[in-house]
């Protein structure tokens, strides 16, 4: 096998207990960057990010586990299950430093840069996102933030670790200011986000949900780009460089020009189906995991395989693995609309996960309550008549200057056109968005 085809081929991360819910990449550090798995069944492990080898395996868990998360030296893991609890590890020799009790399960994880605080959210009719002091670690939280109306789907740190995005299965994303603990902005999503990731540039925010793919900057809490594809989709992820995203439907991942929206490739990548994708730190792979256990990192640069190509990568991938016995497809005939339903697809074997997924899992197309418009717009009227107050306010004291001193006085920080009130909300509304197209060349 030449080098052109050997280039093709995924590193298979073997000796995988259950059905992976979650990963989470490490930043580089001194001996590398690493990677960390949440199994179905309880138990994490963590792994070589570069080059996929089993480093150690964490038990403990009553549960799934739905939540996973590294900090940025890869020296402590979180993860938060299905049994109520969330756990601290410590990532170098596996031990549990410390076990959260919860009165919910618990979705989603996440740490801060410094690694002196983290958050874990929970799945309840009205969940909180709490957090907690890492170097105390005491049993209560130091601020609990709340306003979702359904379960928390992922959460992540941005702006310098003062504030928390939250996705959720009420279909928003908001952000919470940690200082205040009030929510300060909202996204309002036609589906629930499938996946929330903040870029490596700590500005750049990428949300997958429905058939499209959201970046939104967060310090100007405005859209950068919108893609939608002729695909549903379970989750993407943004190079580090910011050059391209990688998202993943069913059994395939598609890989894009983030600047023009091209598809650069895409191809199967596993017969199970894909639960998420993750770029490493480095942008040179990017890992994608499924509900049955078995977790690829696929090249960043990789040539486009042929027929024959496509079923010795996956075999070889797999025979390095654990020699499982499949049957192969041809993995470049990925499909080029939605035919393929993921609706039977399993998502864990908790009953109560599962249960609750499908409860607010909406149906394909089925967005007529995609939130109260009314109760927006009265909110946006409301931010409204603040603007004009103020600038009102502004122009008053403009004048009596000008009238004291003789000189036309003017403040430039505040104007109709530049005042940003402290609330914004975004609504996503992709019904008239052009597809992203697939390129016709080729026969994905």
């Amino acid at each position: 096998m030449d080098d052109q085809q050997t280039s093709q081929l995924p590193i298979y991360c073997g000796g995988l207990s259950a059905g992976v819910l979650d990963i989470s990449y490490s930043k580089i550090c001194e001996s590398g960057y690493y990677l960390a798995m949440g199994y179905q069944k309880g138990s994490a492990s963590i792994y070589k990010g570069a080059t996929g080898d089993h480093i150690l395996t964490c038990e403990g868990h009553k549960d799934d586990i739905l939540g996973v998360s590294l900090n940025d030296k890869g020296t402590l893991m979180l993860t938060g299950s299905d049994d109520k609890t969330a756990r601290l590890w410590n990532a170098q020799d596996g031990s549990l430093i410390k076990k959260f009790r919860q009165p919910t399960p618990v979705s989603s994880v996440s740490f801060d840069m410094p690694s002196k605080t983290f958050a874990i959210g929970h799945l309840d009719a009205n969940p909180a996102i709490s957090v907690y002091d890492i170097e105390h670690l005491s049993k209560h939280p130091l601020v609990e933030l709340r306003g979702h109306s359904r379960g928390i789907r992922n959460i992540s740190f941005c702006k310098t670790d003062s504030c928390i995005m939250s996705s959720s299965y009420d279909r928003s994303v908001r952000m919470w200011d940690l200082r205040s603990g009030k929510e300060t902005n909202s996204i309002f999503l036609p589906h629930h986000a499938k996946s929330l990731e903040m870029c490596a540039d700590n500005e750049t925010l990428t949300i997958c949900y429905g058939s499209s793919v959201v970046f939104v900057n967060v310090e100007r809490f405005e859209v950068l780009e919108q893609r939608k594809m002729l695909v549903k989709l379970e989750g993407a992820s943004l190079h580090p460089e910011k050059s391209t995203f990688v998202c993943c439907s069913a059994y395939y991942i598609y890989r894009y020009d983030y600047a023009k929206g091209e598809l650069l490739n895409g191809f199967k990548a596993h017969d199970d189906y894909i639960r998420c994708i993750k770029y490493s730190p480095d942008g040179e792979k990017y890992a994608c995991c499924t509900s049955q256990g078995y977790v690829m990192l696929w090249p960043q640069i990789i040539h486009e395989p042929d027929e024959e190509e496509s079923n010795v990568s996956l075999e070889v991938a797999y025979e390095e693995g654990e020699n499982r016995d499949l049957d192969m497809e041809d993995f470049s005939d990925a499909p080029l609309s939605g035919e393929e339903s993921m609706e039977n697809s399993t998502f864990a074997s908790g009953d109560s996960y599962v249960e609750y997924v499908e409860e607010y899992e909406e149906e394909e197309g089925d967005s007529s309550e995609q939130y109260d418009l009314e109760e927006i717009d009265d909110e946006e009227s409301e931010y409204e008549e603040q603007v004009e107050h103020e600038v009102e306010n502004q122009n008053a004291e403009d004048h009596e200057l000008t009238e004291s001193t003789g000189t036309e006085h003017h403040d430039p920080d505040l104007n109709e056109e530049e005042y940003v009130p402290n609330y914004d909300n975004i609504r996503i509304d992709d019904s008239e968005l052009d597809y992203t197209m697939f390129d016709q060349e080729h026969d994905y």
